[in-house]
């Protein structure tokens, strides 16, 4: 993604909504939605509200890449990773 495609934002210190997060990760709206609720995605709840730190965002987006998962209360898990067989297989 080019840079000049993000959304201009003036404030570093301000919070990306739903529609903001939906561009940057390419996602419907529906699906930030899901997440936030399931708790996969780390985002902060203003009254019926839901507004998202860019830099945490940008760190879950990091951790997906890396096969770590970071969870919305900033813990990481490790997701699909596998060792490889000690037999010389695969």
């Amino acid at each position: 993604m080019n840079t000049a495609d993000l959304p201009v934002i003036p404030n570093p210190d301000t919070l990306w909504d739903v529609d903001a997060v939906a561009y940057y990760l390419s996602a419907s709206k529906s699906w930030v939605y899901k997440a936030a609720e399931q708790d996969e995605l780390p985002c902060i709840h203003i009254g019926a509200m839901l507004r998202f730190e860019p830099g945490a965002i940008r760190a879950w987006l990091a951790s997906r890449r890396t096969g770590l998962r970071l969870t919305a209360g900033g813990h990481q898990s490790v997701t699909g990773v596998s060792a490889p067989s000690e037999r010389g297989e695969g």
